[in-house]
């Protein structure tokens, strides 16, 4: 399942697996 992780400069980083 893909999730995004929000970032310190704003951007979302895609990560997968969890």
């Amino acid at each position: 399942l893909a999730k995004t992780v929000p970032l310190n400069d704003g951007t979302n980083f895609p990560i997968f697996g969890g």
